[in-house]
């Protein structure tokens, strides 16, 4: 159950928000988040084959036996996506910076 959840989340998160989009950025913006969600998925299945344990099983044993390092793992995932919002944002931020100058 919890990896329909993931799943859901993971399409909501990732490729929803850019069909609110229009134009050629809404075609390539949901292929993309398509082709991270269906890697993610693929690489859960070949994990699960291959080693019988999902790419997020193997995170989580990790985690536990590293806790520190599996905190700054998350922290860096954190600044990465931050990131990236910032930088798909940065015009709007900056018109609203430019309106309070004046």
């Amino acid at each position: 159950m919890g990896e329909l959840i993931f799943i859901i989340g993971l399409i909501a998160g990732l490729i929803l928000p850019f069909l609110l989009l229009t134009g050629w950025g809404r075609k390539f913006w949901v292929v993309l988040m398509s082709v991270i969600g269906l890697s993610v998925g693929v690489a859960e299945i070949c994990g699960k084959i291959f080693i019988g344990k999902t790419i997020s099983r193997m995170y989580w044993e990790w985690s536990l036996a590293h806790e520190t390092t599996s905190w700054i793992v998350a922290i860096i995932l954190i600044c990465g996506w931050l990131n990236l919002i910032i930088h798909l944002q940065w015009k709007v931020i900056k018109k609203r910076l430019e309106k309070k100058d004046v």
